[in-house]
């Protein structure tokens, strides 16, 4: 049978195999990629420290957290945006060893951050309650996401810098530090919260008031880390005063134009999700456990294809940078098909070993954790299509600075497919929570028929850094 000519596209490649991987490539690869899949293991284990301690409190403190993060959750998406979008113009430009220009873009990068952080921590400290009624119906559990919320979000500045630094960082190759930093913080935190939150070693007994107190010094943990190795090695995201004199108008516009859809993508894309959770509140405390429970174990299981997404931005961007199309070409096809094989031996594992990790979290219902333990056997069958849409979305694309077009595609998908579905399976039809789940896979059918055909056809693919320097690369 022969194959469709878009498929043979995807397959075969002019200068190099797909599959054999170059020792230069396999070095590159996993100097980048390992550091950053074991912070964000790190980071999601933090998360799953987190969750576990606060479950043994019961179902009502174990909602309250889970739901008051969702919050959190939205905040620390926008700020994502506003690192991916900038990434793309630091691997370009680190591509071509442009160290100024990528000062300069870091500095912009966190004037956007800071003012997203003040934003929502003036927002979450002077209305906790009216955020946490969102996601909860009236009781404990709303009392005590509000004292959550109002604590966690005076971290959420020092989130937003240590963001900065760790992006630029891991775009300029040091995956390593903030490796360091995430595992310091998450001992950090076990240990706080050992303190804090059951009130061991003198201290005294603040449950998920002690959750928050240990997230917020965490974080400044991490940021001591990165800023202090930052200059003390003198490393790209070292930067100074002068990092902070605006580019001229013309890269600011080519840089707005890249940028905004990212940040509006990411918080569109971010809203959509919370709205899931407030959808999923209808279910109760007991469903709502489960659905967390489920999401910190998905997390886990992710990191691997948010290790090979977020290598795969930083690899595509360097090549693209270099103005080496073909090499861009090559290494965004040998990360997704990586991706995708990695994906199907985890959902193999999420499938299997579901029940047993559920089973940790023995402080709430059974009803909890049948939920989670559902929610989990459906992903594992996804995972493949979620797996190919992270990379090829947010990713290459995104790399190649194609971040108009996944914008529309993932904000679409999302609020034109997603939310209304869940809305319709648990409002309208009143389907039970297994069943409404499953019109959240909608959005991603969807993304992968669209995404693919634009990929293949390498239009994505546009070099940012080529003309109109932010700074002379003799000046580095």
């Amino acid at each position: 049978m022969k194959l469709p000519k878009g498929v043979l596209d995807l397959m075969l490649s002019e200068k190099g195999s797909i599959i054999r991987w170059e020792p230069e490539f396999t070095r590159r690869f996993f100097r980048i990629a390992v550091p950053i899949i074991l912070q964000m293991l790190v980071s999601a284990s933090l998360n799953l420290v987190d969750n576990f301690m606060v479950s043994s409190l019961g179902d009502d403190a174990y909602s309250a957290v889970s739901q008051a993060n969702r919050y959190t959750f939205v905040f620390q998406i926008f700020l994502f945006g506003c690192s991916s979008g900038s990434a793309i113009f630091l691997s370009q430009f680190w591509g071509k060893r442009d160290v100024k220009s990528v000062q300069k873009v870091m500095a912009i990068n966190l004037r956007i951050s800071v003012l997203v952080a003040l934003l929502f921590a003036s927002f979450a400290m002077c209305a906790p309650e009216f955020i946490a009624s969102w996601f909860l119906r009236a009781g404990a559990s709303r009392e005590l996401a509000a004292d959550y919320l109002r604590i966690v979000a005076l971290g959420y500045l020092i989130q937003s810098v240590d963001n900065c630094f760790s992006a630029t960082l891991k775009s300029c190759e040091r995956t390593n530090i903030p490796m360091i930093a995430a595992i310091i913080s998450i001992l950090v935190n076990t240990f706080m919260n050992f303190c804090l939150i059951y009130g061991n070693f003198g201290l005294p007994r603040l449950g998920v008031k002690g959750a928050a107190i240990a997230t917020v010094f965490a974080a400044a943990v991490s940021l001591t880390i990165n800023v202090t190795l930052s200059y003390r090695k003198r490393l790209p995201s070292a930067i100074n005063k002068e990092s902070f004199i605006l580019p001229d108008k013309a890269f600011m516009k080519r840089f707005a134009k890249t940028i905004l859809p990212v940040i509006l993508n990411e918080g569109l894309w971010s809203l959509g999700m919370m709205m899931y959770s407030v959808f999923y509140g209808n279910y109760g405390n007991e469903v709502v456990s489960g659905i967390s429970i489920f999401n910190t174990i998905d997390n886990i299981i992710y990191v691997l294809i948010y290790g090979i997404m977020n290598s795969s931005a930083i690899i595509v961007g360097m090549a693209i940078g270099a103005d080496d199309f073909k090499a861009a070409k090559l290494y965004s096809k040998r990360m997704l098909i990586g991706g995708v094989m990695i994906s199907v031996v985890l959902g193999i594992v999420m499938f299997f070993m579901r029940d047993s990790m559920v089973s940790l979290f023995s402080g709430v219902s059974d009803t909890a954790r049948s939920t989670a333990s559902v929610l989990l056997m459906l992903v594992s069958f996804a995972l493949p299509i979620k797996c190919m849409n992270s990379v090829m979305i947010v990713g290459i694309l995104r790399a190649g600075g194609d971040s108009l077009f996944s914008m529309i595609l993932e904000i679409g998908t999302v609020w034109g497919i997603g939310v209304p579905l869940l809305a319709m399976a648990v409002y309208l039809w009143g389907l039970p929570i297994q069943l409404a789940f499953l019109f959240t896979f909608a959005e991603e059918i969807v993304k992968i028929a669209i995404s693919l055909p634009r990929y293949i056809s390498g239009k994505w693919m546009h070099n940012l850094v080529k003309t109109g320097r932010v700074a002379k690369t003799d000046e580095c």
